[in-house]
């Protein structure tokens, strides 16, 4: 996915050390603007010009890095082809936390790769969390008092993301 000629960034390279909530407010505001709970984030995806691969990333010669950020309205993120549709979800959320956060939407060249607990990864999954599951809409769904697995089909999210997320606000499982 790297091409000739461009100096890719690393996302710890690029880590913005923001607060967390911060972050989530950035998701949030993201959110609002391109993506309803539930929305199709392939779609948000593709309008930011960005391309979905789906690759088997147990073969040896599968480059370990998931998202390329070439230029501005240019990059490309690269998904297993053995996953879930809800975990492809968060992780599109989450390389698009790096294309926000850590490319600048284009304006610095980046590669990531999935593995690792850095800060940059870190910002990433508070990022996804943050788009998929605005804190105000999350809450007020949760007030609702259903069942965690409403709550994570209404944000098509997986279970465990929502119980992670409830966790991270306070909020009773």
């Amino acid at each position: 996915m790297e091409r000739v000629g461009i100096q890719y960034g690393t996302a710890l390279a690029l880590v913005c050390n923001r607060p967390k909530d911060f972050i989530d407010s950035l998701a949030e505001k993201a959110a609002e603007a391109m993506l309803n709970p539930g929305g199709d984030i392939l779609q948000l995806t593709e309008s930011l010009g960005g391309r979905i691969h789906y690759r088997n990333m147990f073969e040896d010669d599968v480059d370990v890095d998931t998202i390329f950020v070439h230029r501005k309205n240019d990059f490309d993120i690269v998904l297993p082809d053995h996953s879930t549709p809800r975990r492809d979800r968060f992780t599109v959320a989450h390389e698009l936390g790096h294309f926000f956060l850590h490319a600048w939407m284009g304006q610095r060249p980046l590669k990531a790769a999935r593995n690792g607990s850095d800060r940059a990864e870190w910002e990433a999954n508070w990022f996804a969390a943050g788009l998929l599951m605005p804190k105000a809409k999350f809450k007020a769904a949760h007030k609702e008092k259903r069942s965690l697995s409403w709550l994570a089909d209404k944000f098509d999210v997986s279970e465990h993301a929502t119980k992670i997320r409830c966790s991270v606000l306070g909020l009773s499982i």
